[in-house]
């Protein structure tokens, strides 16, 4: 088995990141990327990729991105199995995001950070949202 199996892929988001909170607290993100790639013959051939975001990552996913933003992601891809109904085998191919962000092609950011569980982390340094920039917090340090 292979285990150096990272992806990185650069697309469009297909639609609204969906947040939600496994029975032990954990958050899970999912979401769909849109990646277009130009065939021999001058057409763009467009594949579709699910990815799932976990715990603080996935929390920053949905609050940050929404459909049609241009993002960058990096992870590792993972196969699903299970059987259906009526016993038939099914797998699913998706990408554990490790870490994603803004394509800065066609956007401008400025990043946000953001508090750390144990809140001993800096907070809302600048704003990012969708593209869109926030006026930085002057009453704190940029680092």
């Amino acid at each position: 088995m292979a285990y150096d199996n990272t992806v990185t892929i650069i697309g469009n988001l297909t639609r609204d990141p969906e947040l939600s909170f496994l029975g032990s607290g954990i958050a899970l993100c999912k979401f769909a990327v849109a990646s277009n790639q130009k065939k021999a013959s001058g057409e763009n051939e467009a594949h579709y990729f699910d990815c799932v975001a976990w715990r603080e990552l996935g929390e920053n996913v949905a609050e940050s991105y929404h459909t049609g933003d241009r993002v960058i992601i990096h992870g590792k891809l993972k196969q699903d199995r299970w059987k259906n109904d009526d016993g038939s085998s099914r797998s699913k191919i998706e990408i554990e995001v490790e870490d994603c962000g803004i394509s800065n092609k066609w956007a401008t950011t400025v990043s946000t950070k953001t508090k750390k569980a144990d809140n001993s982390g800096p907070s809302n340094q600048g704003g990012f949202v969708s593209g869109k920039r926030s006026a930085p917090n002057k009453n704190e340090e940029p680092f």
